[in-house]
């Protein structure tokens, strides 16, 4: 299905689009590493683990409206470290 696509095989890019992947995710992982442990612990209830905001606020015993900034400025410290990396629109699929 991918073959004939500007003339590469579908082998060498679903290649590349797994080379892709992989650098992304590397950003990613960077990025989170670099939250402070109460963003990460927010990022991964909620995108990791499909918690919703009054759960995670409750769960944390924190205010709804402390988790959705906590959770917006950890997602825009990721999305800056891959806009910096030249990733931003793979990397759109997984937010």
């Amino acid at each position: 299905m991918l073959a004939g696509i500007q003339g590469e095989p579908a082998s060498a890019l679903r290649a590349e689009h797994r080379l892709v992947l992989n650098e992304t995710e590397k950003i990613i992982q960077a990025a989170l590493a670099e939250l402070s442990p109460r963003q990460y612990t927010i990022y991964r209830l909620s995108r990791e683990q499909g918690k919703r905001t009054a759960e995670i606020a409750q769960l944390l015993d924190l205010s709804p409206d402390y988790v959705k900034k906590t959770l917006a400025t950890a997602l825009q410290k990721i999305r800056k470290k891959l806009q910096d990396a030249g990733k931003l629109l793979p990397a759109v699929l997984f937010f």
